[in-house]
């Protein structure tokens, strides 16, 4: 007879690329405030999913392309 054995496994969930931030997870990754997140996309410097005139979110793996392009690189170092 074949048992099936109940194993109680705790998976912790990753922060998949796809998901979706709220503005105090995106600063919390960032290590910036609400404020610097909302700066940010006022200047149209990461790109945002806007849910309703309120309620917006980020895609991490878009916030971190957006970004990656502002680097400066130094000559001559």
């Amino acid at each position: 007879m074949n048992e099936h054995k109940n194993t109680n496994r705790v998976t912790r969930r990753t922060a998949d690329s796809q998901d979706l931030l709220t503005k105090d997870e995106l600063a919390k990754r960032l290590r910036l405030t609400r404020r610097g997140i909302e700066c940010l996309v006022a200047r149209r410097v990461i790109p945002v999913i806007r849910l309703s005139h309120r309620c917006v979110r980020f895609q991490w793996n878009s916030v971190q392309t957006a970004l990656a392009r502002l680097e400066v690189r130094e000559i001559g170092r």
